[in-house]
């Protein structure tokens, strides 16, 4: 069981557009709006706000005495959110991002993940449970399901 900070993917990731002038005023001056498309790309890289977060979660995660661990994972983790709003999506990501590297190797290794959201106003965290996955599931149906039902 750890405890981190908690972080939208949309704070820890941001977009840097890249312009190749030479084929975008060319495009521009003809009117070529999939030329000067084209003269522009973005790529990802982790923002300030990001490296802080990771940095942060790190000790966090050293203070609890979190260890690498090994094999494929399933993890149930609590988001406790400082107001209604938003979805988990982000949130889960963050996490899977600051997990990797102190407590699991590659993100891969999550084969079953389940989120709950809370509301914690005064102390907004996300608590994770890791454990080995044993190949068992709550959502299988099992062998006895009849696959071949027509909806």
């Amino acid at each position: 069981v750890l405890v981190l900070p908690l972080i939208s993917q949309n704070r820890m990731w941001g977009v840097r557009v890249f312009i190749d002038k030479a084929k975008m005023i060319p495009a521009a001056l003809a009117g070529d709006w999939h030329g000067m498309m084209k003269a522009a790309h973005g790529a990802m890289h982790v923002t300030h706000e990001g490296r802080e977060y990771k940095a942060l979660a790190a000790k966090w995660l050293e203070a609890q005495g979190a260890y690498q661990m090994t094999g494929e994972l399933r993890a149930l983790a609590t988001l406790y959110l400082p107001r209604r709003v938003g979805d988990t999506d982000n949130y889960t990501k963050a996490l899977s991002d600051a997990l990797q590297g102190p407590v699991v190797e590659n993100d891969k290794q999550f084969s079953e993940g389940h989120v709950v959201r809370r509301y914690d106003k005064e102390k907004p965290r996300v608590v994770v449970v890791l454990e080995p996955d044993d190949g068992s599931t709550v959502l299988d149906p099992g062998i006895d399901f009849n696959y071949e039902l027509s909806f």
